[in-house]
């Protein structure tokens, strides 16, 4: 019997694959990866803080949203959309007042 004896180590080199297992995503196309934006790609687009884009998206003030799983993601065609509108209201819902009322400050009554 002139068998060859494998170590433990070396039984299971016969069976592994000489490649590493490729455990991240594939690779998006161009054209999808612009499809959707990231809260950090948003909020640099909007140039604003990434707490204002879930405090809006949870106001519902951000159109395109969509929460998959723990993770939020925008239809960058929708926000662009948007953001050429003016300022319409997102979502259906009417703006409390139009956006130069806000930095107008309140009258004060007569005396």
């Amino acid at each position: 019997m002139g068998g060859t004896i494998l170590r433990a180590s070396d039984r299971g080199a016969h069976t592994q694959s000489a490649e590493p297992a490729n455990t991240a995503a594939p690779p998006v196309p161009a054209a999808l990866d612009d499809a959707v934006l990231t809260v950090d790609e948003l909020a640099a687009l909007l140039r604003v803080n990434r707490k204002t884009i879930y405090d809006a998206f949870q106001r519902g003030e951000l159109p395109g949203g969509r929460r998959i799983g723990r993770t939020i993601r925008f239809a960058r065609a929708v926000i662009l959309a948007w953001l050429n509108e003016g300022d319409r209201p997102a979502r259906g819902r009417s703006a409390p007042r139009a956006p130069h009322a806000l930095l107008t400050p309140p009258k004060r009554p007569a005396r």
